[in-house]
């Protein structure tokens, strides 16, 4: 969430008037907004989260990543690789020789990705388990119309 500047301003003259240093407290939170929009701007693109699983065991070959990602096309595979090594969290290795391969692999700052979707299964459990118990419910007892 970004607030207009004006606002921001605002904000900040009126915590630093009544409460002193409480100032740091709101940068400290414009930081874990920026942090958390960084994180997103990764995660929001399509098929981001999938390629960051397929390579979570290893280095993979690009095909080998494709047959692991169902419906996803070569372009599209090819340009959230490019992406993410342009970010450095994934890292892209020629292997010379006939033939000559390569290799991605997620790099340290792409490795940070393993607590991300661990959370996420979680919640997508979560998510499930409530969407089978409204179904369950909307089955229960109808009443009768008059």
């Amino acid at each position: 969430m970004q607030l207009p500047k004006e606002k921001l301003r605002t904000i900040k003259r009126l915590l630093f008037r009544r409460r002193g240093r409480i100032l740091s407290g709101v940068v400290h939170e414009k930081a874990g907004c920026a942090s958390f929009q960084a994180a997103m701007d990764v995660l929001g693109r399509p098929w981001t989260g999938l390629v960051f699983v397929a390579l979570e065991g290893g280095p993979r070959r690009f095909s080998e990543i494709r047959e692991s990602i169902a419906d996803i096309g070569d372009r599209m595979l090819s340009l959230r690789l490019r992406d993410l090594e342009e970010r450095r969290l994934v890292s892209r290795h020629v292997i010379h020789g006939p033939p000559v391969r390569v290799e991605y692999a997620l790099t340290e700052a792409g490795r940070g990705f393993r607590e991300v979707a661990s959370a996420a299964r979680r919640w997508g459990a979560v998510l499930l388990e409530a969407r089978a118990g409204a179904g369950a419910s909307r089955k229960g007892p109808q009443r009768r119309r008059a």
